[in-house]
């Protein structure tokens, strides 16, 4: 995939690196390319329920946050986040 976007790998590293409640949950960015991008979050204690189970809240944070990323490599300027 083509990007319209010279600059979108610095601007999607500034998304993970500029988000404060992000980095407190420990989504981290593995990789990135035109219109995709890959993130890791490693279960610690803090994520967990008090019976043991991950927080939905965790699970469910990953997924928009890394899409939301992946579609700044596509275009150029701002995107509309939904």
């Amino acid at each position: 995939m083509k990007t319209q976007n010279p600059h979108y790998r610095d601007q999607v590293r500034a998304i993970f690196d500029n988000a404060p409640f992000i980095a407190d949950l420990g989504l981290v960015l593995s990789d990135l390319g035109p219109g995709w991008c890959e993130t890791v979050l490693p279960v610690v204690p803090k994520h967990l329920q008090q019976d043991g189970y991950v927080h939905a809240g965790w699970c469910r944070r990953r997924r928009p946050t890394t899409r939301r990323a992946a579609r700044r490599g596509r275009w150029s300027g701002r995107t509309r986040w939904s």
